[in-house]
């Protein structure tokens, strides 16, 4: 070794070296913004590998030099990992750490910086714990702590397995909500419902008797209390039964759920009814038991067996949320995820299932719940496992003004199968993270700006085949794309304040184009409204002239057999009238939805013209300067802020120069602020 490092000694003093600068200066006027100079063999994952190489903050080795890192099998092994418990209050922290960590592994933490901190979750321990046997006549406070910690073991893991298998499958998570990584292990899938359902048993049935003897009931099982203080050892079993009750509901509602192929849902949601009731009387427990049940300090767990698991990874501890938080936030979960469960029974129509789920998205669920909810949107070739896809499409399309007659042609047909994927992505949009929710919605306008292409085809083929006269305003397919469109083009604006993405200087520029947008909604939609109108009028005209008139009735022979002939009429008409009820229903229910779609559209756009002079008079009046851009203008900006649009025909996309056009407010003073309620439209 030594005759080698003499050797590189002195091939570095041999070596010939040359000024580079030079060949770098003429190298940057040929690159472009983000390219770099390397040689031909240059590999970044080698290179920032060898980065990581001796650096304390990269390199997991260094952390502990000389330090032998013991895997969890050898641990096992050599007997450095508890397998029984001598002290409630232990178990107590235990518990409550498991419960940090799956909370934490939920939030997107790694499984190797969470779960598998815990050594309990590994598969040779836990197989270790619940397939072991148990002496059913043993009741020492251990063999009591014991058959409690391998029933919530058991169904913890079980619940882990099955939240993994959901998320998996609806396979919208991102880096930031849900991380795989190639350490995860099968936590779950050596233990059985059986083993589960054994270790409960036992748990519950020792539980009770410790409660009822505590309450100071005769009959119950000889069972060794959990403290010498009796009141103490009551409120532990109270402590280890609703924390049993709790995994018992959840577990329960997941299983229910399996991977959303035939779940129960009426069943899930009451299972996870129990478990939030169950956790909300938790948040209050430290209040109604002795301070000392949480005096323990949990065991079984190393927050450096990252190392071994994953070491590519920078060796940092996952920070874990309190026990107390890490329960409100499974409350939270439980919570969204009975929503997702349970849609309202008002739900009728596309729009009710798009509000529904906008509204699940606003409440920032979990990615187990957003998970779940993309699962919902297909059961059984049917969304929620009830309401069919296709029909659902069919009366959107109808109720923006598409005549069934152009909906049954094979043009028709055909556009409807092909708008299938873009509606449902544009539904599923919203169960992914909020900031990534703007990037599916840019490619989802490539989409739907080849359907609006596709939907003027289709119309104009229309319209001359059936001599229509032609109009300056949308209609038909091209109606119903535009409003699809110009809604995910509202959202996607909205979630720019979200997020905030905007600078100060550009609200303006946003509320003006939003204006634009609810006023093409709100035209579209009037022109709609009253094109069904017409369409129905037609409809009731051509209905009344094929119908044929009733034959004359004959007329009574006495007085009594007249009487039941008027009664007979009268029922007549009453059947005549009933059968036509859901028609008349129907009109009602269309009447109600676009006035109160027109109502929320005009009043969203009136806060946005205020909020715009608002903005306008501030900026007026010397309170809101512009901003200095550095690297481009405000031409630039404006192009790069609505870019997806420009591939959209309709609505058409505005240019810097209208919005110069329609914003110049240069004739006013600067203390005239209130001139800017003259706003130009569009």
């Amino acid at each position: 070794m030594a005759g080698e490092a003499a050797d590189v000694v002195a091939d570095f003093h041999a070596a010939q070296w040359e000024d580079v600068t030079q060949a770098f200066h003429d190298a940057t006027d040929a690159l472009t913004l983000g390219q770099i100079v390397h040689v031909p063999e240059f590999n970044q994952f080698e290179s920032m590998s060898a980065l990581e190489l001796m650096d304390p903050k990269m390199d997991s080795g260094m952390l502990a030099p000389g330090q032998v890192m013991l895997t969890v099998e050898e641990r096992l092994t050599k007997g450095l990992i508890p397998l029984h418990f001598a002290s409630a209050a232990d178990l107590l922290a235990t518990l409550d750490r498991l419960e940090q960590c799956e909370a934490a592994w939920r939030n997107g933490q790694p499984m190797a910086q969470s779960l598998l901190t815990c050594l309990y979750y590994h598969p040779c321990v836990s197989s270790e714990l619940l397939l072991a046997p148990l002496d059913t006549t043993a009741v020492s406070v251990t063999d009591t702590l014991d058959c409690i910690f391998k029933a919530y073991l058991a169904m913890a893991l079980k619940s882990i397995t099955v939240q993994r298998y959901a998320i998996h499958r609806a396979d919208i998570y991102e880096e930031e909500d849900f991380s795989p990584l190639n350490s995860d292990l099968a936590l779950g899938d050596a233990i059985t419902d059986d083993t589960v359902i054994y270790w409960l048993d036992l748990a519950e049935k020792r539980l009770d008797a410790l409660l009822y003897k505590g309450k100071g009931k005769k009959k119950s099982m000889a069972v060794e209390g959990l403290h010498v203080d009796p009141s103490v050892a009551l409120d532990f079993a109270t402590l280890f039964q609703s924390r049993l009750h709790f995994r018992r509901s959840f577990y329960i509602a997941l299983t229910t759920l399996g991977t959303a192929e035939s779940p129960d849902l009426e069943a899930a949601a009451t299972a996870l009814d129990e478990a939030h009731t169950v956790l909300q009387r938790m948040a209050t427990e430290r209040l109604e038991v002795a301070e000392e049940c949480f005096h323990g300090s949990y065991v079984g767990f190393d927050n450096h067996v990252s190392r071994l698991l994953a070491s590519t990874m920078p060796p940092r501890e996952a920070k874990l949320e309190c026990a107390a938080d890490s329960y409100a936030q499974t409350t939270k979960v439980c919570r969204h995820l009975m929503l997702a469960c349970t849609p309202p029974a008002t739900i009728q129509s596309m729009d009710d299932l798009k509000a529904f789920l906008t509204h699940l998205s606003s409440l920032r669920p979990n990615i187990l719940v957003r998970s779940y909810a993309v699962l919902f949107l297909y059961i059984d070739k049917k969304m929620y496992g009830k309401y069919n896809f296709m029909d659902w499409l069919a009366d959107s399309m109808v109720m923006n003004g598409v005549p069934s007659v152009l909906l049954s042609t094979q043009e028709g047909i055909g556009f409807s199968t092909r708008c299938i994927e873009a509606v449902y992505e544009s539904l599923k949009c919203h169960l992914h993270n909020r900031p990534r929710q703007r990037h599916r919605l840019e490619l989802l306008f490539d989409e739907w700006a080849q359907l609006q292409v596709d939907a003027a085809s289709i119309d104009d083929k229309f319209v001359t085949e059936m001599g229509i006269p032609k109009a300056s305003y949308p209609r038909y397919f091209t109606s119903w794309a535009l409003e699809q469109t110009s809604a995910l083009m509202i959202h996607y604006l909205t979630l720019g304040f979200e997020l905030d993405i905007y600078a100060l200087s550009e609200y303006s520029t946003i509320y003006w184009y939003l204006d634009y947008l609810l006023g093409s909604r709100i035209q579209n939609l009037t022109n709609a409204w009253s094109f069904v109108e017409k369409l129905k009028s037609f409809t009731t005209s051509e209905r009344a002239k094929t119908t044929p008139l009733p034959a004359p009735a004959a007329p009574p022979k006495s007085k009594k057999k007249g009487t039941k002939k008027s009664k007979s009429t009268v029922s007549n008409g009453t059947l005549t009238a009933a059968a036509a009820t859901p028609e008349d229903e129907r009109a009602v229910y269309l009447k109600e939805k676009y006035a109160w779609n027109l109502a929320l559209l005009e009043s969203h756009r009136g806060l946005t013209r205020a909020l715009f002079q608002y903005v306008i008079g501030l900026g007026l009046d010397g309170l809101l300067p512009p901003d200095a851009t550095v690297y481009g203008s405000p031409s630039i900006r404006f192009h790069h802020r609505f870019k997806p649009f420009a591939r959209l025909q309709f609505p058409a996309p505005l240019s810097y120069a209208d919005l110069v056009h329609n914003c110049d407010f240069s004739q006013y003073k600067v203390r005239s602020s209130p001139g800017c309620g003259t706003f130009v439209t569009l």
